[in-house]
C-alpha cells in the first residue's frame, strides 16, 4: 500500500526539493504538492486523505495554525508536521 505525503508550501523550489528527497527515501511514497491551503483542500471531497501533511507555517493568506485547523477538519486523522524557515525560537514556541 502506498503512503501519500502532501507538502504544502508556497515556494515551488522548496516543494520540489522535498519531493525529490522523499521520493529517494521510499520507493512506494506518493508525494503531492500544493502551494496553498486552498489548493491542498481544493480536490474532490471523496479523495483519499494523505498519510502525512508537511505544512509551511507561514503561508500567504492564512495563519499557519488556522491552516492546520482546516487540514484537521478535512482529514481529522492525518498527522501534520509544521515546517518553517524562520530561525526565531519564538516561532517554534508559538
Amino acid at each position: 500500500m502506498n503512503q501519500t505525503v502532501l507538502v504544502i508550501d508556497d515556494h515551488s523550489l522548496f516543494r520540489a526539493g522535498l519531493r525529490l528527497m522523499l521520493a529517494d527515501t521510499a520507493a512506494q511514497l506518493d508525494v503531492r504538492e500544493a502551494a496553498s491551503i486552498d489548493e491542498a483542500l481544493g480536490g474532490p471531497r471523496d479523495a483519499a486523505a494523505p498519510s502525512l501533511v508537511l505544512l509551511d507555517i507561514q503561508l500567504p493568506g492564512v495563519n499557519g495554525l488556522d491552516g492546520m485547523a482546516l487540514i484537521h477538519r478535512r482529514w481529522p486523522d492525518c498527522p501534520v508536521i509544521v515546517l518553517s524557515a524562520d530561525g526565531a525560537s519564538a516561532t517554534a514556541h508559538d
